[in-house]
């Protein structure tokens, strides 16, 4: 999920319901569709079905997403490591104090273009900063 639209390479702009999240807080969905990343290593994955959610400040990446990508993710002992098909490291994580795994990746923007070091939430930069991740 994501509310930043330049992060997306492909978007179907439609309404198409709701979210609930765990507060019992609930938003908009306004759209569905791809967003590419780069790993630590320079390797790129394509999430699919990703939810364009204009009111969401932090971008969530679910682990059954990456699984259905192909990548395989270890956990154990508050580290999580993400690997991709290949089994090169695509990210390395320490889990935080609550108990969310906090991690940074570039995502490549509709034009082909790496983002800059530009924090997410302050702008329409194409990081995927403070992105959490989600079982």
């Amino acid at each position: 999920m994501s509310g930043c639209r330049n992060l997306f390479i492909n978007l179907n702009a439609t309404s198409i319901g709701l979210v609930k999240f765990g507060d019992n807080s609930m938003v908009e969905v306004k759209g569905c569709g791809y967003v590419k990343l780069q790993g630590e290593n320079g390797d790129q994955c394509i999430l699919n079905n990703v939810l364009f959610i204009p009111k969401l400040q932090t971008n969530i990446v679910s682990l059954g997403q990456l699984d259905e990508q192909g990548c395989r993710m270890e956990i154990e002992h508050g580290s999580l490591v993400i690997y991709t098909k290949t089994k090169e490291v695509f990210a390395s994580v320490r889990r935080t104090g609550n108990r969310l795994y906090l991690f940074n990746l570039n995502a490549i923007s509709m034009m082909g273009e790496k983002s800059d070091s530009t924090r997410y939430e302050n702008s329409n930069s194409n990081m995927f900063k403070n992105t959490y991740l989600k079982q």
